[in-house]
Order: structure tokens, then C-alpha cells, then sequence
């Protein structure tokens, strides 16, 4: 290897980044989220604001290379920009932009692993980032969204140190590891994402505020949790809609923010987890029992013994060094899934910095890359609840149902 490539090495990666690494290149896993943000702004502020971010976060000024043993790292590249277009908006809208950016994966010569779109207009603009899942994860880009903010204002932005992977921070508290098992509670096939572009769509959809307060306050009544409630009327509207989720309960994935858990602050770095879920129905009763179901099933992963032994498996898989082609198997029997709900949660900070404010915030979109799959971003701002669903087999009028669902719900 080239001794100058060799220099700029930052550190190697972690299992889950190199979970990550490895899996786009036959099942793209970045992830895309589009912001509306307003304040009189020109597109250089833009570039100004963008690099000031970028030399704010480390991971944001890296490619990735392997060494002579075929382990990758992060390749420190000081001098590359974040790649900025700009671009009318589409008649449809952010749809077109984030299905345009879903449709294109990154590249294993990509000196930067996170790209921006730009819609620019003088008091109010769009931006769509795509970023590649082993530097980051949702919770990353809604802090470097606020780190935006304060640059667009003219603040100056503090350099943050390289952050270490999760595995280095994980509790040091585990359950006894125990090899990954696959995921069979249903017989239904499980085949990987046929990716046709013809076919991707993008849907958005914002839930009325006063709809968003009342679920809040009736979740809380219910001893559950938003999250588990917005499943649970995916759950029985995809039921509803698509025959094929019949007969069998619904796998549905959870991504978890495990910040918290690690001590991680706002680094732009990738900290999650995941808890996969067997949903029936005709089991579970009504809506709220539904909902309480989803939330126990996320216990387990956000406990550190359920994290430790998460973090124990993946490390013991990833250091039988599967490749691409044992990574792209694994898949579909690991994480068969009718339904991912991606949900950010509240925007934790103010949304206004002087005279710049975030209005809305969409996403994340993602695939795991199972045939059939409804992937489901969802963020909050305020009382506002924001629904994307990106699938190549989209139900129509699933985020509409979903919406009428929670109301009758919260009566």
C-alpha cells in the first residue's frame, strides 16, 4: 500500500462500521434526510456553512481503504470539500430529490462519505444529505444540521476530536455472547431488494400538530411509548393493505439511538442499535396492547447487557472477515423485515438560531434491502410529527392510513 495513504490513516474502522462498509457494496446502506430550513442565506453562505462543518467533524473529511490485511479504515483527506449541487426543485418535489439520492449509492473511491443538494432560494431552502452509513447515523445529521444553523449565523464552530467506534465505548456490563442467530418466526420467503429504479418512490406526510399532542398525551396514559404506537398502526394498515402480511406476525426493525448509552455527546459518528420485532395482530388485541408490545420488544436492545451482546456478535462475525459476498448472505436470513420504522424522535435542541430556523426535517430514508420492504422515517419538530416512506414495492395510501389510524387512536 501506498505509503502516503498509509499516513493519512485515521483509525480502524468498527464491527458495525465495517458491518456497514461492506454491505453497501452489494446492498447500499447510506441514508438521506432532507431539511427546510429559512433565513436569508446566498449559495455561498452555503459552501462557507457546509465547510465549517466539515472541518467540525472529523468523519466528515474521510474515505475509507484497506490495508495489507484486507481491514479497512478511515482515510483522512483534509483538503476534500463536501460535494455540493444545486438544483431547481422538482415538480414533485423533495420526493424526487430523495429518491434521486437513494437511487445513487456512494463509491468505494469517494473521498467524502456525505454529499449535499441544494435548493436554494433567498429567505427559504431545501437540503438534501446523503450519507454513507459507516460515518454516521440519523441522530449525526440532525446535530450537524444545528451546527449549520449556527454557522449560516456566523458562529464560529468548535473542532471536535476523531471519535472512536461504539464497540470502544460500549458498556463494559454484557449478557454472555451467543453467536447471531437468524430470524425465522414466520415462512414467509425472504429475498433480496430488487433495486429498479423505474420503481423507487419516495412518499411524504406530516401528521397535524394537534395530532402529534394527543398521541403524546394518550401514549403516556397507555404506558407506551410514541414510537410504539406509530408501529403499531403501521402494523395494521400494512395488514390491511398488503395480503402478503397476513397469516403470519409482521417483522418489523427498530434502529435505537444508543447515545445515551455510551456516553457519546454530538459527534458526527455512527451509535445505534437495533431490536427486531414479531408483530400479530390477532394476537395482541387492540391498538394500545399492540403498541405496548413494540415497546417491550425494544427493552432488550437498549439495555447495556442487550447492547453488549449485540456488539459481542457482530464483532465475532465481522472478524471472520465474511467479505461482501458472506455480508450480502447473511442479510436475508439476519433481517427479514416487512416494515423498518426509523424514528428520530424530537429534535433535541432549539430549532431557531438567530435568524435561521429549521422547519421541518424528513427522514431518514433507507433501505435494508429485503424485497417488499416499507421503510418508514419519522422526526418531530415541536408537536409535528413527519412520516417518509421509501420502498420499490410502495404501499399507496399507507402514510394517509397510518394518519387516520393514530387519530381514531387518540380519540
Amino acid at each position: 500500500m501506498h505509503s502516503s495513504i498509509l499516513s493519512n490513516r485515521c483509525r480502524t474502522l468498527g464491527a458495525l462500521e465495517t458491518y456497514f462498509w461492506l454491505s453497501g457494496q452489494s446492498s447500499p446502506k447510506h441514508f438521506v434526510l432532507a431539511a427546510e430550513i429559512s433565513g436569508p442565506t446566498s449559495e455561498s453562505d452555503w459552501r462557507d456553512a457546509l465547510e465549517s462543518v466539515r472541518r467540525r467533524h472529523p468523519l466528515l473529511q474521510v474515505g475509507i481503504d484497506v490495508d495489507e490485511s484486507a481491514i479497512p479504515f478511515f482515510r483522512h483527506n483534509p483538503d476534500a470539500r463536501i460535494p455540493l449541487t444545486v438544483v431547481a426543485l422538482p415538480d414533485r418535489g423533495l420526493e424526487a430529490l430523495v429518491e434521486d439520492e437513494l437511487a445513487r449509492p456512494f463509491e468505494l473511491t469517494d473521498e467524502v462519505l456525505i454529499r449535499a443538494v441544494l435548493v436554494h432560494d433567498p429567505m427559504r431552502s431545501s437540503l438534501v444529505l446523503s450519507v454513507h452509513h459507516s460515518i454516521g447515523d440519523g441522530m449525526s445529521v440532525t446535530y450537524m444540521l444545528r451546527d449549520l444553523l449556527h454557522a449560516l449565523a456566523g458562529k464560529d464552530l468548535v473542532t471536535l476530536p476523531l471519535p472512536v467506534s461504539q464497540e470502544a465505548l460500549r458498556p463494559l456490563a454484557g449478557a454472555p455472547h451467543e453467536a447471531l442467530q437468524p430470524q425465522s418466526l414466520n415462512d414467509r420467503p425472504t429475498r433480496t431488494l430488487d433495486r429498479v429504479r423505474a420503481n423507487l418512490r419516495v412518499r411524504m406526510h406530516a401528521l397535524p400538530g394537534e395530532l402529534g399532542t394527543r398521541l403524546l398525551e394518550r401514549a403516556r396514559e397507555e404506558r407506551t411509548s410514541v414510537h410504539g404506537a406509530i408501529v403499531a398502526a403501521f402494523v395494521l394498515e400494512g395488514v390491511a393493505r398488503e395480503p402478503q402480511w397476513r397469516g403470519a406476525p409482521v417483522r418489523v426493525l427498530s434502529p435505537i439511538n444508543v447515545r445515551s448509552l455510551i456516553g457519546r455527546e454530538e459527534d458526527f459518528a455512527l451509535s445505534i442499535s437495533t431490536a427486531l420485532g414479531h408483530f400479530d395482530p390477532e394476537i395482541a388485541g387492540e391498538f394500545w396492547a399492540l403498541a405496548r408490545d413494540v415497546t417491550a420488544n425494544l427493552a432488550t436492545a437498549r439495555s447495556a447487557e442487550g447492547f453488549g451482546a449485540t456488539c459481542d456478535g457482530l464483532t465475532a462475525f465481522v472478524a471472520e472477515q465474511p467479505g461482501v459476498a458472506g455480508v450480502a448472505a447473511f442479510e436475508p436470513n439476519y433481517f427479514p423485515v416487512e416494515l423498518m420504522v426509523s424514528n428520530l424522535g424530537q429534535v433535541p435542541y432549539d430549532t431557531y438560531v438567530g435568524a435561521f430556523r429549521l422547519e421541518a426535517l424528513w427522514g431518514p430514508s433507507v433501505f435494508v434491502g429485503i424485497e417488499g420492504e416499507q421503510m418508514i422515517g419519522v422526526c418531530s419538530i415541536g408537536s409535528t410529527i413527519r412520516l417518509v416512506q421509501n420502498s420499490f414495492s410502495p404501499l399507496d395510501g399507507l402514510l394517509e392510513g397510518v394518519s387516520l389510524r393514530l387519530a381514531h387512536a387518540t380519540f
